[in-house]
């Protein structure tokens, strides 16, 4: 296994140190696609502390807080509590006003069947009401054929004799 270098860049308040077997292998960790050593913002560390955060964990960027020490930045953000953000409970006007919506509509619904019904049952005594007449001007209508049938009849008995 090639020998481990540390090298480090900063990008304004953090710095992004990794642990590489070269300087093209380190500028290849961090993303760069310019020579950042020759423009002096990048260089080799020899801080223990850093060098040894770093070659616990060869080939990964390591960003470090550029104020604080190497193990209390490491620490804090171990410990660090997550920040809860004052999220108040969601609105359930919406909801409540579909809800609203939807139990009209059901009663309005249920009131149109009802006409409907109604209308139904209406029609339906009609058609035995018509049903009914109609029988009862059928009959008569065909005792009428029925008369006229035998008078022709007697009356064509009487012509023919």
């Amino acid at each position: 296994m090639p020998k481990l270098k540390v090298f480090s860049t900063t990008s304004g308040i953090r710095d992004h140190v990794v642990a590489a077997p070269s300087r093209p292998a380190a500028l290849k960790a961090w993303g760069a696609k310019t020579d950042l050593f020759s423009m002096g913002v990048a260089k080799q560390v020899t801080d223990p502390k850093i060098v040894k955060q770093a070659l616990a964990r060869p080939g990964e960027v390591i960003s470090l807080g550029r104020s604080a020490d190497v193990e209390d930045d490491h620490r804090a953000r171990k410990k660090a509590a997550p920040r809860k953000r004052a999220v108040s409970p969601p609105s359930r006007a919406t909801l409540t006003a579909a809800e609203k919506r939807l139990k009209e509509l059901e009663s309005k619904q249920a009131a149109e069947l009802e006409d409907v019904e109604r209308e139904l049952a209406a029609l339906g005594r009609r058609r035995d009401q018509l049903g009914k007449r109609h029988a009862k001007a059928r009959r008569a209508a065909e005792e009428k054929v029925e008369d006229a049938r035998d008078s022709y009849q007697a009356a064509l008995g009487q012509w023919s004799d």
